[in-house]
């Protein structure tokens, strides 16, 4: 019998991509927010971006992506709506950057790249799994990483479990990195078994 390595209970990551530009209507809506300070880089005032006529079109095709992270990740019995509890958009200039964060009182969230920089555009995503013994290695692989760097190019879609910690390292250039990003939450018959039932 042949040895191998079994991957248990992995961290599932939507990775998908528009497809197309954004159109002009698009671009003027989501370059011309009022915005607010954050600690790293600026923030949309409006968090309910995904909500306004210019962005119908992203919405959809979003809402689209999350269904099918529901199906293909869960497959849940009973019939769950997941729906979008809040959008904003970041703008990271010259220095800002994203520290490691998660997304509470949230289900899946996610990021759509609006705005990419000249070199890679990545998201850091850090292991959940917790180590108490920490071996030097010759080779960083998904095993043995404490971090995974995932490339993020411009109308790329990552939909994700809203507790997985990541970060968005520093933007070394005179461009604007600009994205947008979501929070969900699901409603319906979650489970029914004794002791567990759940209706929200």
């Amino acid at each position: 019998m042949e040895d191998s390595l079994i991957k248990v209970f992995p961290t599932a990551l939507y990775k998908s991509n528009i497809g197309r530009n954004f159109n002009d209507s698009e671009n003027k809506f989501l370059n011309s927010q009022e915005t607010r300070n954050g600690y790293e880089k600026k923030y949309s005032k409006d968090n309910q971006i995904l909500d306004k006529k210019e962005m119908a079109l992203i919405k959809k095709f979003i809402q689209i992506k999350l269904e099918n992270y529901l199906e293909l990740v869960y497959s849940p019995k009973n019939k769950i709506e997941i729906y979008i509890t809040e959008s904003w958009c970041n703008y990271s200039k010259k220095g800002n950057s994203h520290s490691p964060h998660l997304h509470c009182n949230s289900f899946l969230s996610g990021t759509l790249l609006i705005e990419e920089l000249e070199k890679d555009s990545i998201i850091v995503w850090t292991n959940k799994i917790q180590r108490n013994l920490f071996l030097e290695t010759n080779k960083f692989n998904e095993f043995n990483s404490e971090e995974l760097e995932i490339p993020f190019n411009k109308g790329d879609l990552i939909i994700f479990p809203s507790d997985l910690k990541h970060s968005v390292p520093v933007n070394n250039e005179d461009k604007l990195r600009l994205s947008l990003s979501f929070n969900s939450y699901i409603k319906g018959k979650i489970n029914s078994r004794e002791l567990s039932k759940l209706n929200i």
